[in-house]
């Protein structure tokens, strides 16, 4: 009988949060209706299975909060 040694396996990585557009427009602030714009207009990244079934990540609606921030922050006049 021949004996291996067996790695462990690694840990898998955490699935990503993934939120409805209902969701990510309260996480923003903001109506559905603003965010599926941002989402046509390209300002927002999005994940679609489907026609109807449209997916933000939460990490992209972090980053397009602090993007704005930042922006908010060097307008002239502020």
């Amino acid at each position: 009988m021949s004996t291996t040694k067996r790695t462990p396996a690694r840990p898998a990585a955490a699935p990503e949060e993934m939120l409805t557009v209902p969701l990510g427009a309260a996480v923003l602030g903001t109506s559905p209706d603003t965010v599926y714009r941002m989402i046509a207009d390209g300002r927002l990244p999005s994940v679609r299975y489907s026609p109807r079934r449209i997916r933000l990540r939460r990490s992209d609606l972090e980053a397009f909060i602090n993007a704005s921030s930042v922006a908010a922050t060097r307008a002239p006049g502020a």
